[in-house]
């Protein structure tokens, strides 16, 4: 699972209402994508072959290989996405937050209701949210 530790709800009316400590699966969704990504490779095999993955919508990933294949994506653009995989017209985009060691610890994710958001919105988000990765691993002393 991939939990929400922090939230920062926009100011539009139409938006996502999702708690601190909501939990989803990680398969489903960017940042827990991002997770799965950087995780020792033996420990993320052992963890993907342990668990049934559980589709959301019609677009979950839900074959190991697949979802093998995606975060070999992640890891190559060091970024992760959401298509519409954990809600239906949900888009989202997450960037790994790193510790000193370069270790990949927390995501920092972005999101929302489509039409107000578009993978191609997100994906131009990246710089920001990057930058905002990098503020909250400062903040939180990992660097």
């Amino acid at each position: 699972d991939y939990v929400y530790i922090d939230r920062i709800e926009s100011k539009w009316p139409l938006r996502i209402h999702l708690e601190v400590g909501y939990r989803a699966v990680a398969n489903c969704i960017a940042g827990g994508k991002v997770l799965l990504a950087y995780l020792e490779p033996d420990l993320r095999a052992r963890l993907l072959r342990s668990r049934n993955l559980v589709a959301r919508t019609p677009r979950s990933i839900t074959s190991v290989a697949q979802l093998e294949a995606e975060l070999e994506t992640v890891r190559a653009q060091d970024y992760g996405t959401n298509n519409e995989e954990n809600f239906e017209g949900i888009v989202a985009v997450a960037v790994p937050i790193r510790d000193a060691r370069e270790r990949v610890v927390a995501a920092l994710t972005m999101h929302g209701p489509m039409p107000r958001e578009t993978m191609h919105t997100c994906v131009a988000a990246l710089p920001r949210l990057r930058q905002g990765a990098r503020r909250i691993a400062a903040a939180w002393d990992l660097v």
